[in-house]
């Protein structure tokens, strides 16, 4: 592919919005091939990730004032907020509608449970039941404490699966299948560094201080995840090894695409191993190569053109700062803290319609959710829909 994203798009304008929508542009090469989109995501780990890990250590001066503006005000909002915001944009289509109405089973999946989820977190909040008090008793505090375990499991779970995933679609790059057992190491070795993150955390849940959450060689459960990790790194790099040899001589630089991700998010997943803060810092990939990969799905999506909710879409497409500006604002407002300020500044009146309308203060678990089934292209409806958005049609045989 030779066009950037906005030519892509350009290359069909909205003259209809039956007609536009009609299919995806055809594709040459696997959409994340493009130097573009490589780009973007590997450099977010080396101009936001690794600035924002100096950061939060002090390693730069004044960085009170600029951690509340650059973490809290850009950082979250801008990358953080919206990735949790935008998976829901998949809503504003008529034919996922469609398929999400299809059974009761894909009822309970896309809407039951994702609303239970907002609702039940509101409740949380609001009722003050995930809040610590000086009255609290034993079993609470039992309570709370495999609260935030098990909250902080989803988290990590999704992040590392999502690396997994976003990691076999780069090996596509690659003029030849890897061996199977080199997908089943990275798999392991994924879900090893969230046991060793999950080390850290609890570290931290124990001395009941965050700043007390950091890799504690001395611990036994520590040094057998580490041994165990860097076993599996090894098996990995055998298999990248050999696949080097493989391929043909010309074509051997493909392999160091997908094994330089792998290093990367290997070393993103390390910061939360170390100190659990710095996980803030190490998501930079995860939330930029999010919005890299949902685009697609978002401005080149089939769309029939016939129901509000497409015609919708379809001026969107054809407005995108304006899609992003909205993102920016609900994700701001809904899923940060811009009501819990509006409210604390509100009459005491008001303040019960601003937690109201806090109510997507659990979009991250609801996002952790719909995340694990939109992606399946297993699922027949999903590699019909998204096959032709990441990548090129089969070549047809030679007559």
């Amino acid at each position: 592919m030779t066009t950037t994203l906005d030519q892509a798009d350009a290359s069909q304008p909205l003259q209809s919005t039956a007609t536009a929508a009609a299919s995806p542009p055809i594709l040459t090469e696997p959409y994340l091939d493009h130097p573009g989109r490589i780009a973007i995501i590997f450099g977010a780990f080396f101009l936001l990730c690794l600035p924002l890990a100096l950061l939060m250590q002090g390693a730069v001066s004044n960085a009170s004032l600029v951690q509340w503006v650059v973490i809290t005000n850009v950082y979250s909002v801008l990358f953080g907020y919206t990735h949790f915001a935008v998976t829901f944009s998949l809503y504003l289509n008529s034919k996922n509608l469609e398929y999400f109405r299809s059974s009761p089973r894909n009822v309970v999946v896309y809407f039951v449970v994702p609303i239970l989820i907002l609702v039940i977190w509101f409740l949380l909040g609001y009722l003050g039941v995930n809040q610590r008090t000086p009255s609290s008793s034993a079993a609470f505090l039992v309570y709370l404490f495999w609260f935030f375990v098990l909250t902080k499991l989803a988290d990590y779970l999704h992040v590392v699966r999502q690396s997994f995933g976003v990691l076999q679609l780069f090996k596509r790059h690659v003029p030849g299948p890897f061996p199977g057992w080199v997908r089943r190491a990275e798999n392991a070795f994924f879900i090893v560094l969230l046991t060793m993150q999950m080390l850290t955390f609890k570290k931290g849940l124990d001395a009941n201080t965050m700043s007390a959450a950091r890799f504690d060689i001395h611990s036994r459960y520590v040094q057998l995840a580490l041994a165990v990790a860097v076993l599996l790194f090894g098996a990995v790099l055998a298999g990248y090894v050999m696949m080097s040899l493989t391929v043909a001589k010309g074509r051997r630089r493909t392999v160091l695409l997908p094994f330089q991700y792998f290093l990367l998010q290997t070393a993103s997943a390390s910061l939360a191993i170390y100190w659990t803060p710095l996980y803030l810092a190490g998501l930079a990939m995860h939330y930029v190569e999010y919005h890299v990969v949902m685009y697609p799905r978002i401005f080149r999506a089939r769309l029939e053109g016939k129901s509000s909710v497409d015609r919708l879409s379809l001026w969107l497409r054809s407005h995108k700062p304006v899609f992003y500006l909205v993102l920016i604002v609900f994700a701001y407002v809904f899923v940060g803290d811009g009501f819990g300020r509006l409210g604390a500044a509100a009459p005491a009146s008001k303040n019960l319609a601003w937690l109201g309308l806090n109510l997507f203060n659990g979009i991250f678990l609801a996002h952790y959710f719909v995340e694990a089934f939109v992606w399946k292209f297993g699922v027949p409806f999903y590699r019909q829909e998204l096959g032709p958005l990441y990548f090129p049609p089969p070549r047809k045989a030679a007559a």
